[in-house]
């Protein structure tokens, strides 16, 4: 199933990571840091940055990756038993995708 096909373009957090099944928690602080928490489980679904996106976000944990994209820049958390480990990632530009009207 080739979700990142059928994404539309990412214009809020909340219906991009909808489209791609994954239900996270959204935490801004004081200092308008935003955070993203994912359990590790769901954390499976990939696509494509293939949209004229600010960020493009990839975590890797172990042989699990998440990619992201989003208008903001975040910190990525997974969820691992009961603590929360933080996730390196990396920030790139995304390029507009000749293939898309």
């Amino acid at each position: 199933m080739h979700l990142h096909r059928s994404l539309p373009n990412c214009t809020n957090i909340f219906t991009t990571l909808h489209n791609i099944h994954i239900s996270p928690h959204l935490y801004t602080n004081k200092h308008k840091f935003t955070h993203l928490y994912v359990p590790l489980h769901i954390s499976t679904q990939l696509y494509t940055p293939l949209y004229n996106s600010t960020y493009f976000y990839m975590a890797r944990h172990k042989s699990t990756y998440l990619y992201i994209i989003l208008h903001i820049p975040i910190n990525i958390f997974i969820y691992t038993n009961s603590k929360k480990e933080k996730i390196v990632h990396k920030k790139l530009k995304c390029t507009r995708s000749s293939s898309l009207h």
